[in-house]
């Protein structure tokens, strides 16, 4: 069996163990190159031209796969490696392979519930209050830092509606008017004035009407919708 983007592009991608325990499970070692596969994949597969209008998606399947395991590889997994050694985290092999076969199975049918078996995948061990060095070391999926290039934060609650903000991800909204007020708000309701995705309750704001359009199509595509959310995989590790 091929372990590599061949195998899961076709579709496959059974029988592909990783680091450790469960030969059925996939492991840590191999989650960032086999969800990338996957997410290239169906986003080549199920997305819409407009939805693949986007830098973080190349130009084909093989070279969003390139460019997003490159950038998981070198970014993210050593972070996850050293979370998961220090207790801050624990990986489940058996989920994620529950999850691939999941979505290989729904295809262009999955929904966002579907996608958001990766959430399961991590389980944070660190309460509020405690240190975290990636979002996926809290229990709340929520990793404060003081600044960017600060390697340790703290697991913090969500800003609350009202509380100044300077990004989408401190509110437990998932709206902050960067454009306007600087604070976390409600999402607004189609046709309302936006500037971004998050400002909208469809997640949707096209940039030719600036005004909050209908949802998109739920056709398996796993960067438009729901996924986008500031509190899910998608919309907190890129």
């Amino acid at each position: 069996m091929v372990c590599g983007a061949a195998a899961l592009l076709g579709g496959v991608l059974h029988g592909c163990g990783g680091d450790g325990g469960d030969p059925g499970g996939i492991g840590l070692e191999d989650f960032v190159r086999v969800e990338s596969e996957l997410h290239c994949r169906l986003s080549y597969d199920c997305c819409s031209a407009a939805a693949l209008d986007n830098p973080f998606l190349a130009t084909s399947k093989e070279t969003c796969v390139q460019f997003r395991y490159g950038i998981q590889q070198a970014r993210l997994l050593p972070t996850l490696r050293a979370s998961v050694a220090a207790g801050r985290l624990v990986y489940h092999p058996d989920r994620m392979r529950a999850c691939v076969d999941r979505l290989n199975g729904a295809g262009c049918a999955a929904t966002d519930a579907d996608w958001l078996c990766l959430f399961d995948v991590f389980e944070g061990q660190v309460p509020l209050g405690g240190e975290c060095t990636v979002e996926h070391d809290c229990e709340n999926w929520h990793c404060v830092k003081p600044d960017p290039d600060a390697e340790v934060g703290t697991c913090a609650p969500w800003s609350p509606d009202g509380a100044v903000c300077e990004t989408f991800v401190e509110c437990d909204s998932g709206r902050c008017d960067i454009f306007g007020t600087d604070t976390c708000g409600p999402r607004l309701p189609e046709g309302s004035d936006c500037v971004l995705g998050p400002d909208c309750e469809t997640y949707n704001c096209p940039e030719d009407t600036g005004t909050c359009g209908p949802p998109l199509d739920d056709n398996g595509c796993p960067v438009d919708g729901l996924l986008l959310d500031n509190k899910t995989p998608a919309g907190s590790w890129y």
